[in-house]
């Protein structure tokens, strides 16, 4: 059975079990878009730029599931596959801690390191031990998800976080990549220094036009069902952006949401009607 409605990469996958096809449609996976390789290539910029004083850095940001951290986690996948020396490691990646200390942003960064170290040890021994780490493993890029956790601490905690990127950006010569929700820009704003450093990119809602119909086009040949589903037909896509406010996990949640129940029912493919009837449940966000 030829299934030319699905990518031709995965057309062996409507062939599976019912079971099988929907733990593959709930296993997350990245799905190309067009700003979303814009920022992946400013990246793979970023994490080729040779040392220099003042490196450049990078700040991304947009509301909470616009798909910020699923960028990052191709771009740290995809380079950590490119890397064949076992003795490096060319992205550390880290949380902002929950309570932004000095001592614990030095932590987070060794358990990522997966180094072993004494957690009574003090600020400038985990700071110390951090340096001669990230300079062994030839990094080349450090990446900080949610910097906007930083608003939690006191006006000093905030200062040494930052007095803290800025000297690893210059001790090092490494650029550094924040991301998080758009007021994590008031806080980089709020360091004179780094702000000059950090260029901004803005993840939007999704709108009515050729770029979000390209995006649910993709999404709609990467399901493993046996029937050509509706997704693309304008009244459909109008629906799933109303019902979605455009916002990039809950399009990907609905989505997976519908094709799963037209494995169970037997239909095999996602209706405009099963997009009218169902039933969506509103996150909290949404309230």
């Amino acid at each position: 059975m030829e299934f030319e409605h699905i990518h031709p990469n995965l057309q062996d996958k409507p062939c599976l079990s019912d079971a099988e096809r929907i733990k593959w449609i709930q296993t997350e996976r990245f799905i190309t878009y067009k700003k979303a390789s814009e920022m992946l290539e400013r990246l793979n910029y970023l994490f080729h730029y040779p040392k220099r004083d003042r490196m450049p850095c990078l700040l991304i940001c947009g509301r909470s599931g616009i798909g910020k951290t699923l960028i990052l986690r191709k771009f740290i996948k995809d380079a950590e596959g490119a890397s064949r020396d076992t003795h490096t490691k060319p992205v550390v990646a880290i949380q902002m801690p929950v309570i932004p200390e000095e001592k614990r942003f030095y932590e987070e960064i060794l358990i990522s390191l997966e180094a072993p170290f004494n957690f009574s040890s003090p600020s400038h021994v985990l700071k110390n031990l951090c340096r001669k780490l990230l300079r062994d493993l030839d990094v080349k890029i450090l990446v900080i998800d949610e910097i906007h956790s930083i608003f939690v601490g006191t006006p000093r905690q905030q200062r040494v976080i930052f007095n803290t990127l800025r000297y690893l950006t210059n001790d090092l010569k490494i650029p550094i990549v924040c991301a998080g929700i758009e007021e994590a820009k008031l806080a980089l704003a709020a360091d004179a220094q780094l702000a000059d450093r950090f260029e901004v990119q803005v993840l939007r809602e999704w709108k009515s036009g050729r770029e979000y119909a390209s995006l649910i086009n993709t999404l709609s040949k990467s399901l493993p069902l046996r029937k050509p589903s509706e997704l693309c037909e304008p009244e459909a896509l109008e629906l799933l952006l109303s019902h979605t406010q455009g916002v990039t996990l809950r399009i990907f949640r609905t989505i997976e949401h519908l094709a799963t129940a037209a494995i169970k029912s037997g239909d095999e493919k996602i209706k405009i009607s099963d997009i009218k009837d169902f039933r969506f449940t509103p996150l909290v966000s949404m309230e």
